[in-house]
């Protein structure tokens, strides 16, 4: 039987924990808490203890994973193909040279021939197609006529059994592991943390296998985490498939200066709102005194238009058409600032009330001032903002006056209860522009200004501005 004393002497050497030459504060520091580590951790209780005595029973070789395929680096796939031929004819084939003890084995086979324990544990353990001898051997005796091995032999041939047959001793213990992780603590290192969580040890005393609320807690009382490598990209200590790192520690003046950070930022942003809302609140006060300040002009301006009035049939022509402008320009500014007045004075309800108005008088008297046509699909009485939407209506129409092509016309049309205004001229806005109309407060060749303001002014109605090419149309929907 082979025994595990050159992996023992190995396992013994790597007991002394992996310490790296390196000049970093931190590199020491880990290595120490590692160690704490691993001292603290082999006093707590084991999920799986295997002692290194029980081990010794088993050989390495029949343990590792690769134990059940085809050895194809020692064997051709000729010789393994004949082997197979001879276990299934128990003829040999012609022009195959075949390993002298495979060959012996399968002819005993042939033969139902019962082998001696001792020739299983002398010369090689692993069959050249994969597997144990012995394990082919007693899948075979169970359907041979002669009396079958006794159970002591079975017993004692169990030892030579491949770690992957559920006969072995060890296969309930150790077949957790996995493939990966019974080469990596086989072969490569003393410790193996599993997907699972769990982390697997093996030393001079043996392999024992420790729960992850076991390892965790004392990982967490010597200020170490255990992260896989292919999560991290810094590694300064492996003693495994895994990587040591400190475990991050709470800095109480890193907290108070963050939290004073914070608490800072709060104050600037409020103390930023504050004085915005403060200079708003100015500006208003003032725009509010300015317009009360107007009301005094305007009523001289109104005894003035009223004196005139009085002495028009006395007035040249010339100067008839002048005083018909200033009355004109005195209401317009009479009603501006009485809108201004009570949006400042009563807040946005008063700015946006409507009044009840006959469409067609409305549309009547806007478009005879810029002498253009409009269409109306059904006359009715409605209640409209309609200073505002004035406003917005005028805007509209001289800038299609004066960057537009005639025929201007305004259409007007009833739509899911939605009074739809359409200011429609035969020009051509450029797919640039008028992109950027849409999309920003672009300027285009002056336009850019009226339509902020009209786009503006209709968000606040609670209506849409459209803007639309081929022919251009510049559509308002106010809801009714």
């Amino acid at each position: 039987m082979m025994r595990l004393s050159y992996l023992v002497v190995a396992v013994a050497f790597g007991f002394c924990q992996p310490r790296l030459s390196l000049s970093s504060e931190l590199s020491v520091k880990l290595n120490d808490n590692w160690e704490r580590f691993v001292g603290s951790l082999i006093t707590q209780p084991a999920k799986i203890t295997i002692t290194q005595q029980r081990l010794n029973q088993y050989p390495v070789a029949l343990l590792l994973p690769s134990a059940l395929y085809p050895d194809l680096t020692r064997y051709s796939w000729q010789q393994i193909a004949g082997l197979h031929h001879l276990n299934k004819t128990c003829a040999e084939p012609k022009g195959i040279e075949l390993p002298a003890r495979a060959k012996e084995f399968e002819l005993a086979l042939c033969r139902q021939q019962l082998l001696p324990i001792n020739w299983f544990k002398q010369g090689e353990l692993n069959h050249p197609a994969g597997g144990s001898y012995a394990g082919r051997y007693l899948k075979s005796v169970a359907k041979f006529e002669v009396t079958p091995p006794s159970a002591e032999v079975k017993v004692k041939l169990s030892q030579l059994l491949v770690l992957g047959n559920s006969d072995h001793p060890l296969h309930d213990q150790l077949m957790p592991l996995g493939p990966e992780g019974l080469n990596s603590l086989l072969n490569l290192h003393q410790w193996y943390l599993h997907p699972d969580g769990s982390l697997w040890f093996y030393n001079e005393n043996g392999i024992s296998q420790y729960e992850n609320n076991i390892w965790l807690a004392v990982a967490k009382n010597n200020a170490i985490d255990l992260v896989f490598k292919s999560n991290t990209n810094i590694c300064q200590l492996a003693p495994g498939n895994f990587c040591i790192q400190e475990k991050p520690t709470v800095s109480f003046i890193r907290i108070i200066l963050e939290g004073g950070l914070v608490l800072l930022s709060i104050f600037l942003l409020t103390k930023l709102l504050l004085n915005r809302y403060l200079e708003a609140k100015e500006r208003g006060f003032i725009l509010q005194l300015l317009t009360h300040e107007l009301r005094t002009p305007i009523a001289s301006l109104a005894m003035t238009v009223e004196q005139f009035r009085d002495a028009f049939d006395e007035l040249s022509p010339s100067l008839q058409d002048s005083f018909s402008r200033l009355t004109f320009d005195y209401q317009r500014l009479k009603q501006l600032t009485n809108t201004s007045q009570g949006y400042l004075s009563e807040g946005k309800k008063s700015f946006l009330d409507s009044q009840p108005i006959l469409l067609s008088e409305w549309l009547e008297y806007l478009c005879a001032k810029y002498n253009i046509v409009y269409s109306l699909d059904q006359d009715n009485h409605c209640h409209l903002p309609v200073y505002w939407l004035g406003i917005c209506l005028e805007n509209l129409i001289r800038n299609s006056l004066e960057y537009g092509k005639p025929p201007i016309r305004l259409l007007v049309t009833h739509m899911n209860k939605y009074l739809v205004i359409t200011v429609q001229d035969a020009g051509d806005i450029p797919s640039t522009y008028l992109y950027k109309l849409i999309r920003s407060n672009h300027q285009l060749r002056g336009m850019g200004i009226g339509l902020r303001l009209v786009k503006r002014i209709i968000k606040q109605l609670g209506g849409k501005l459209k803007i639309n090419k081929c022919p251009t149309r510049f559509t308002i929907e106010y809801p009714l």
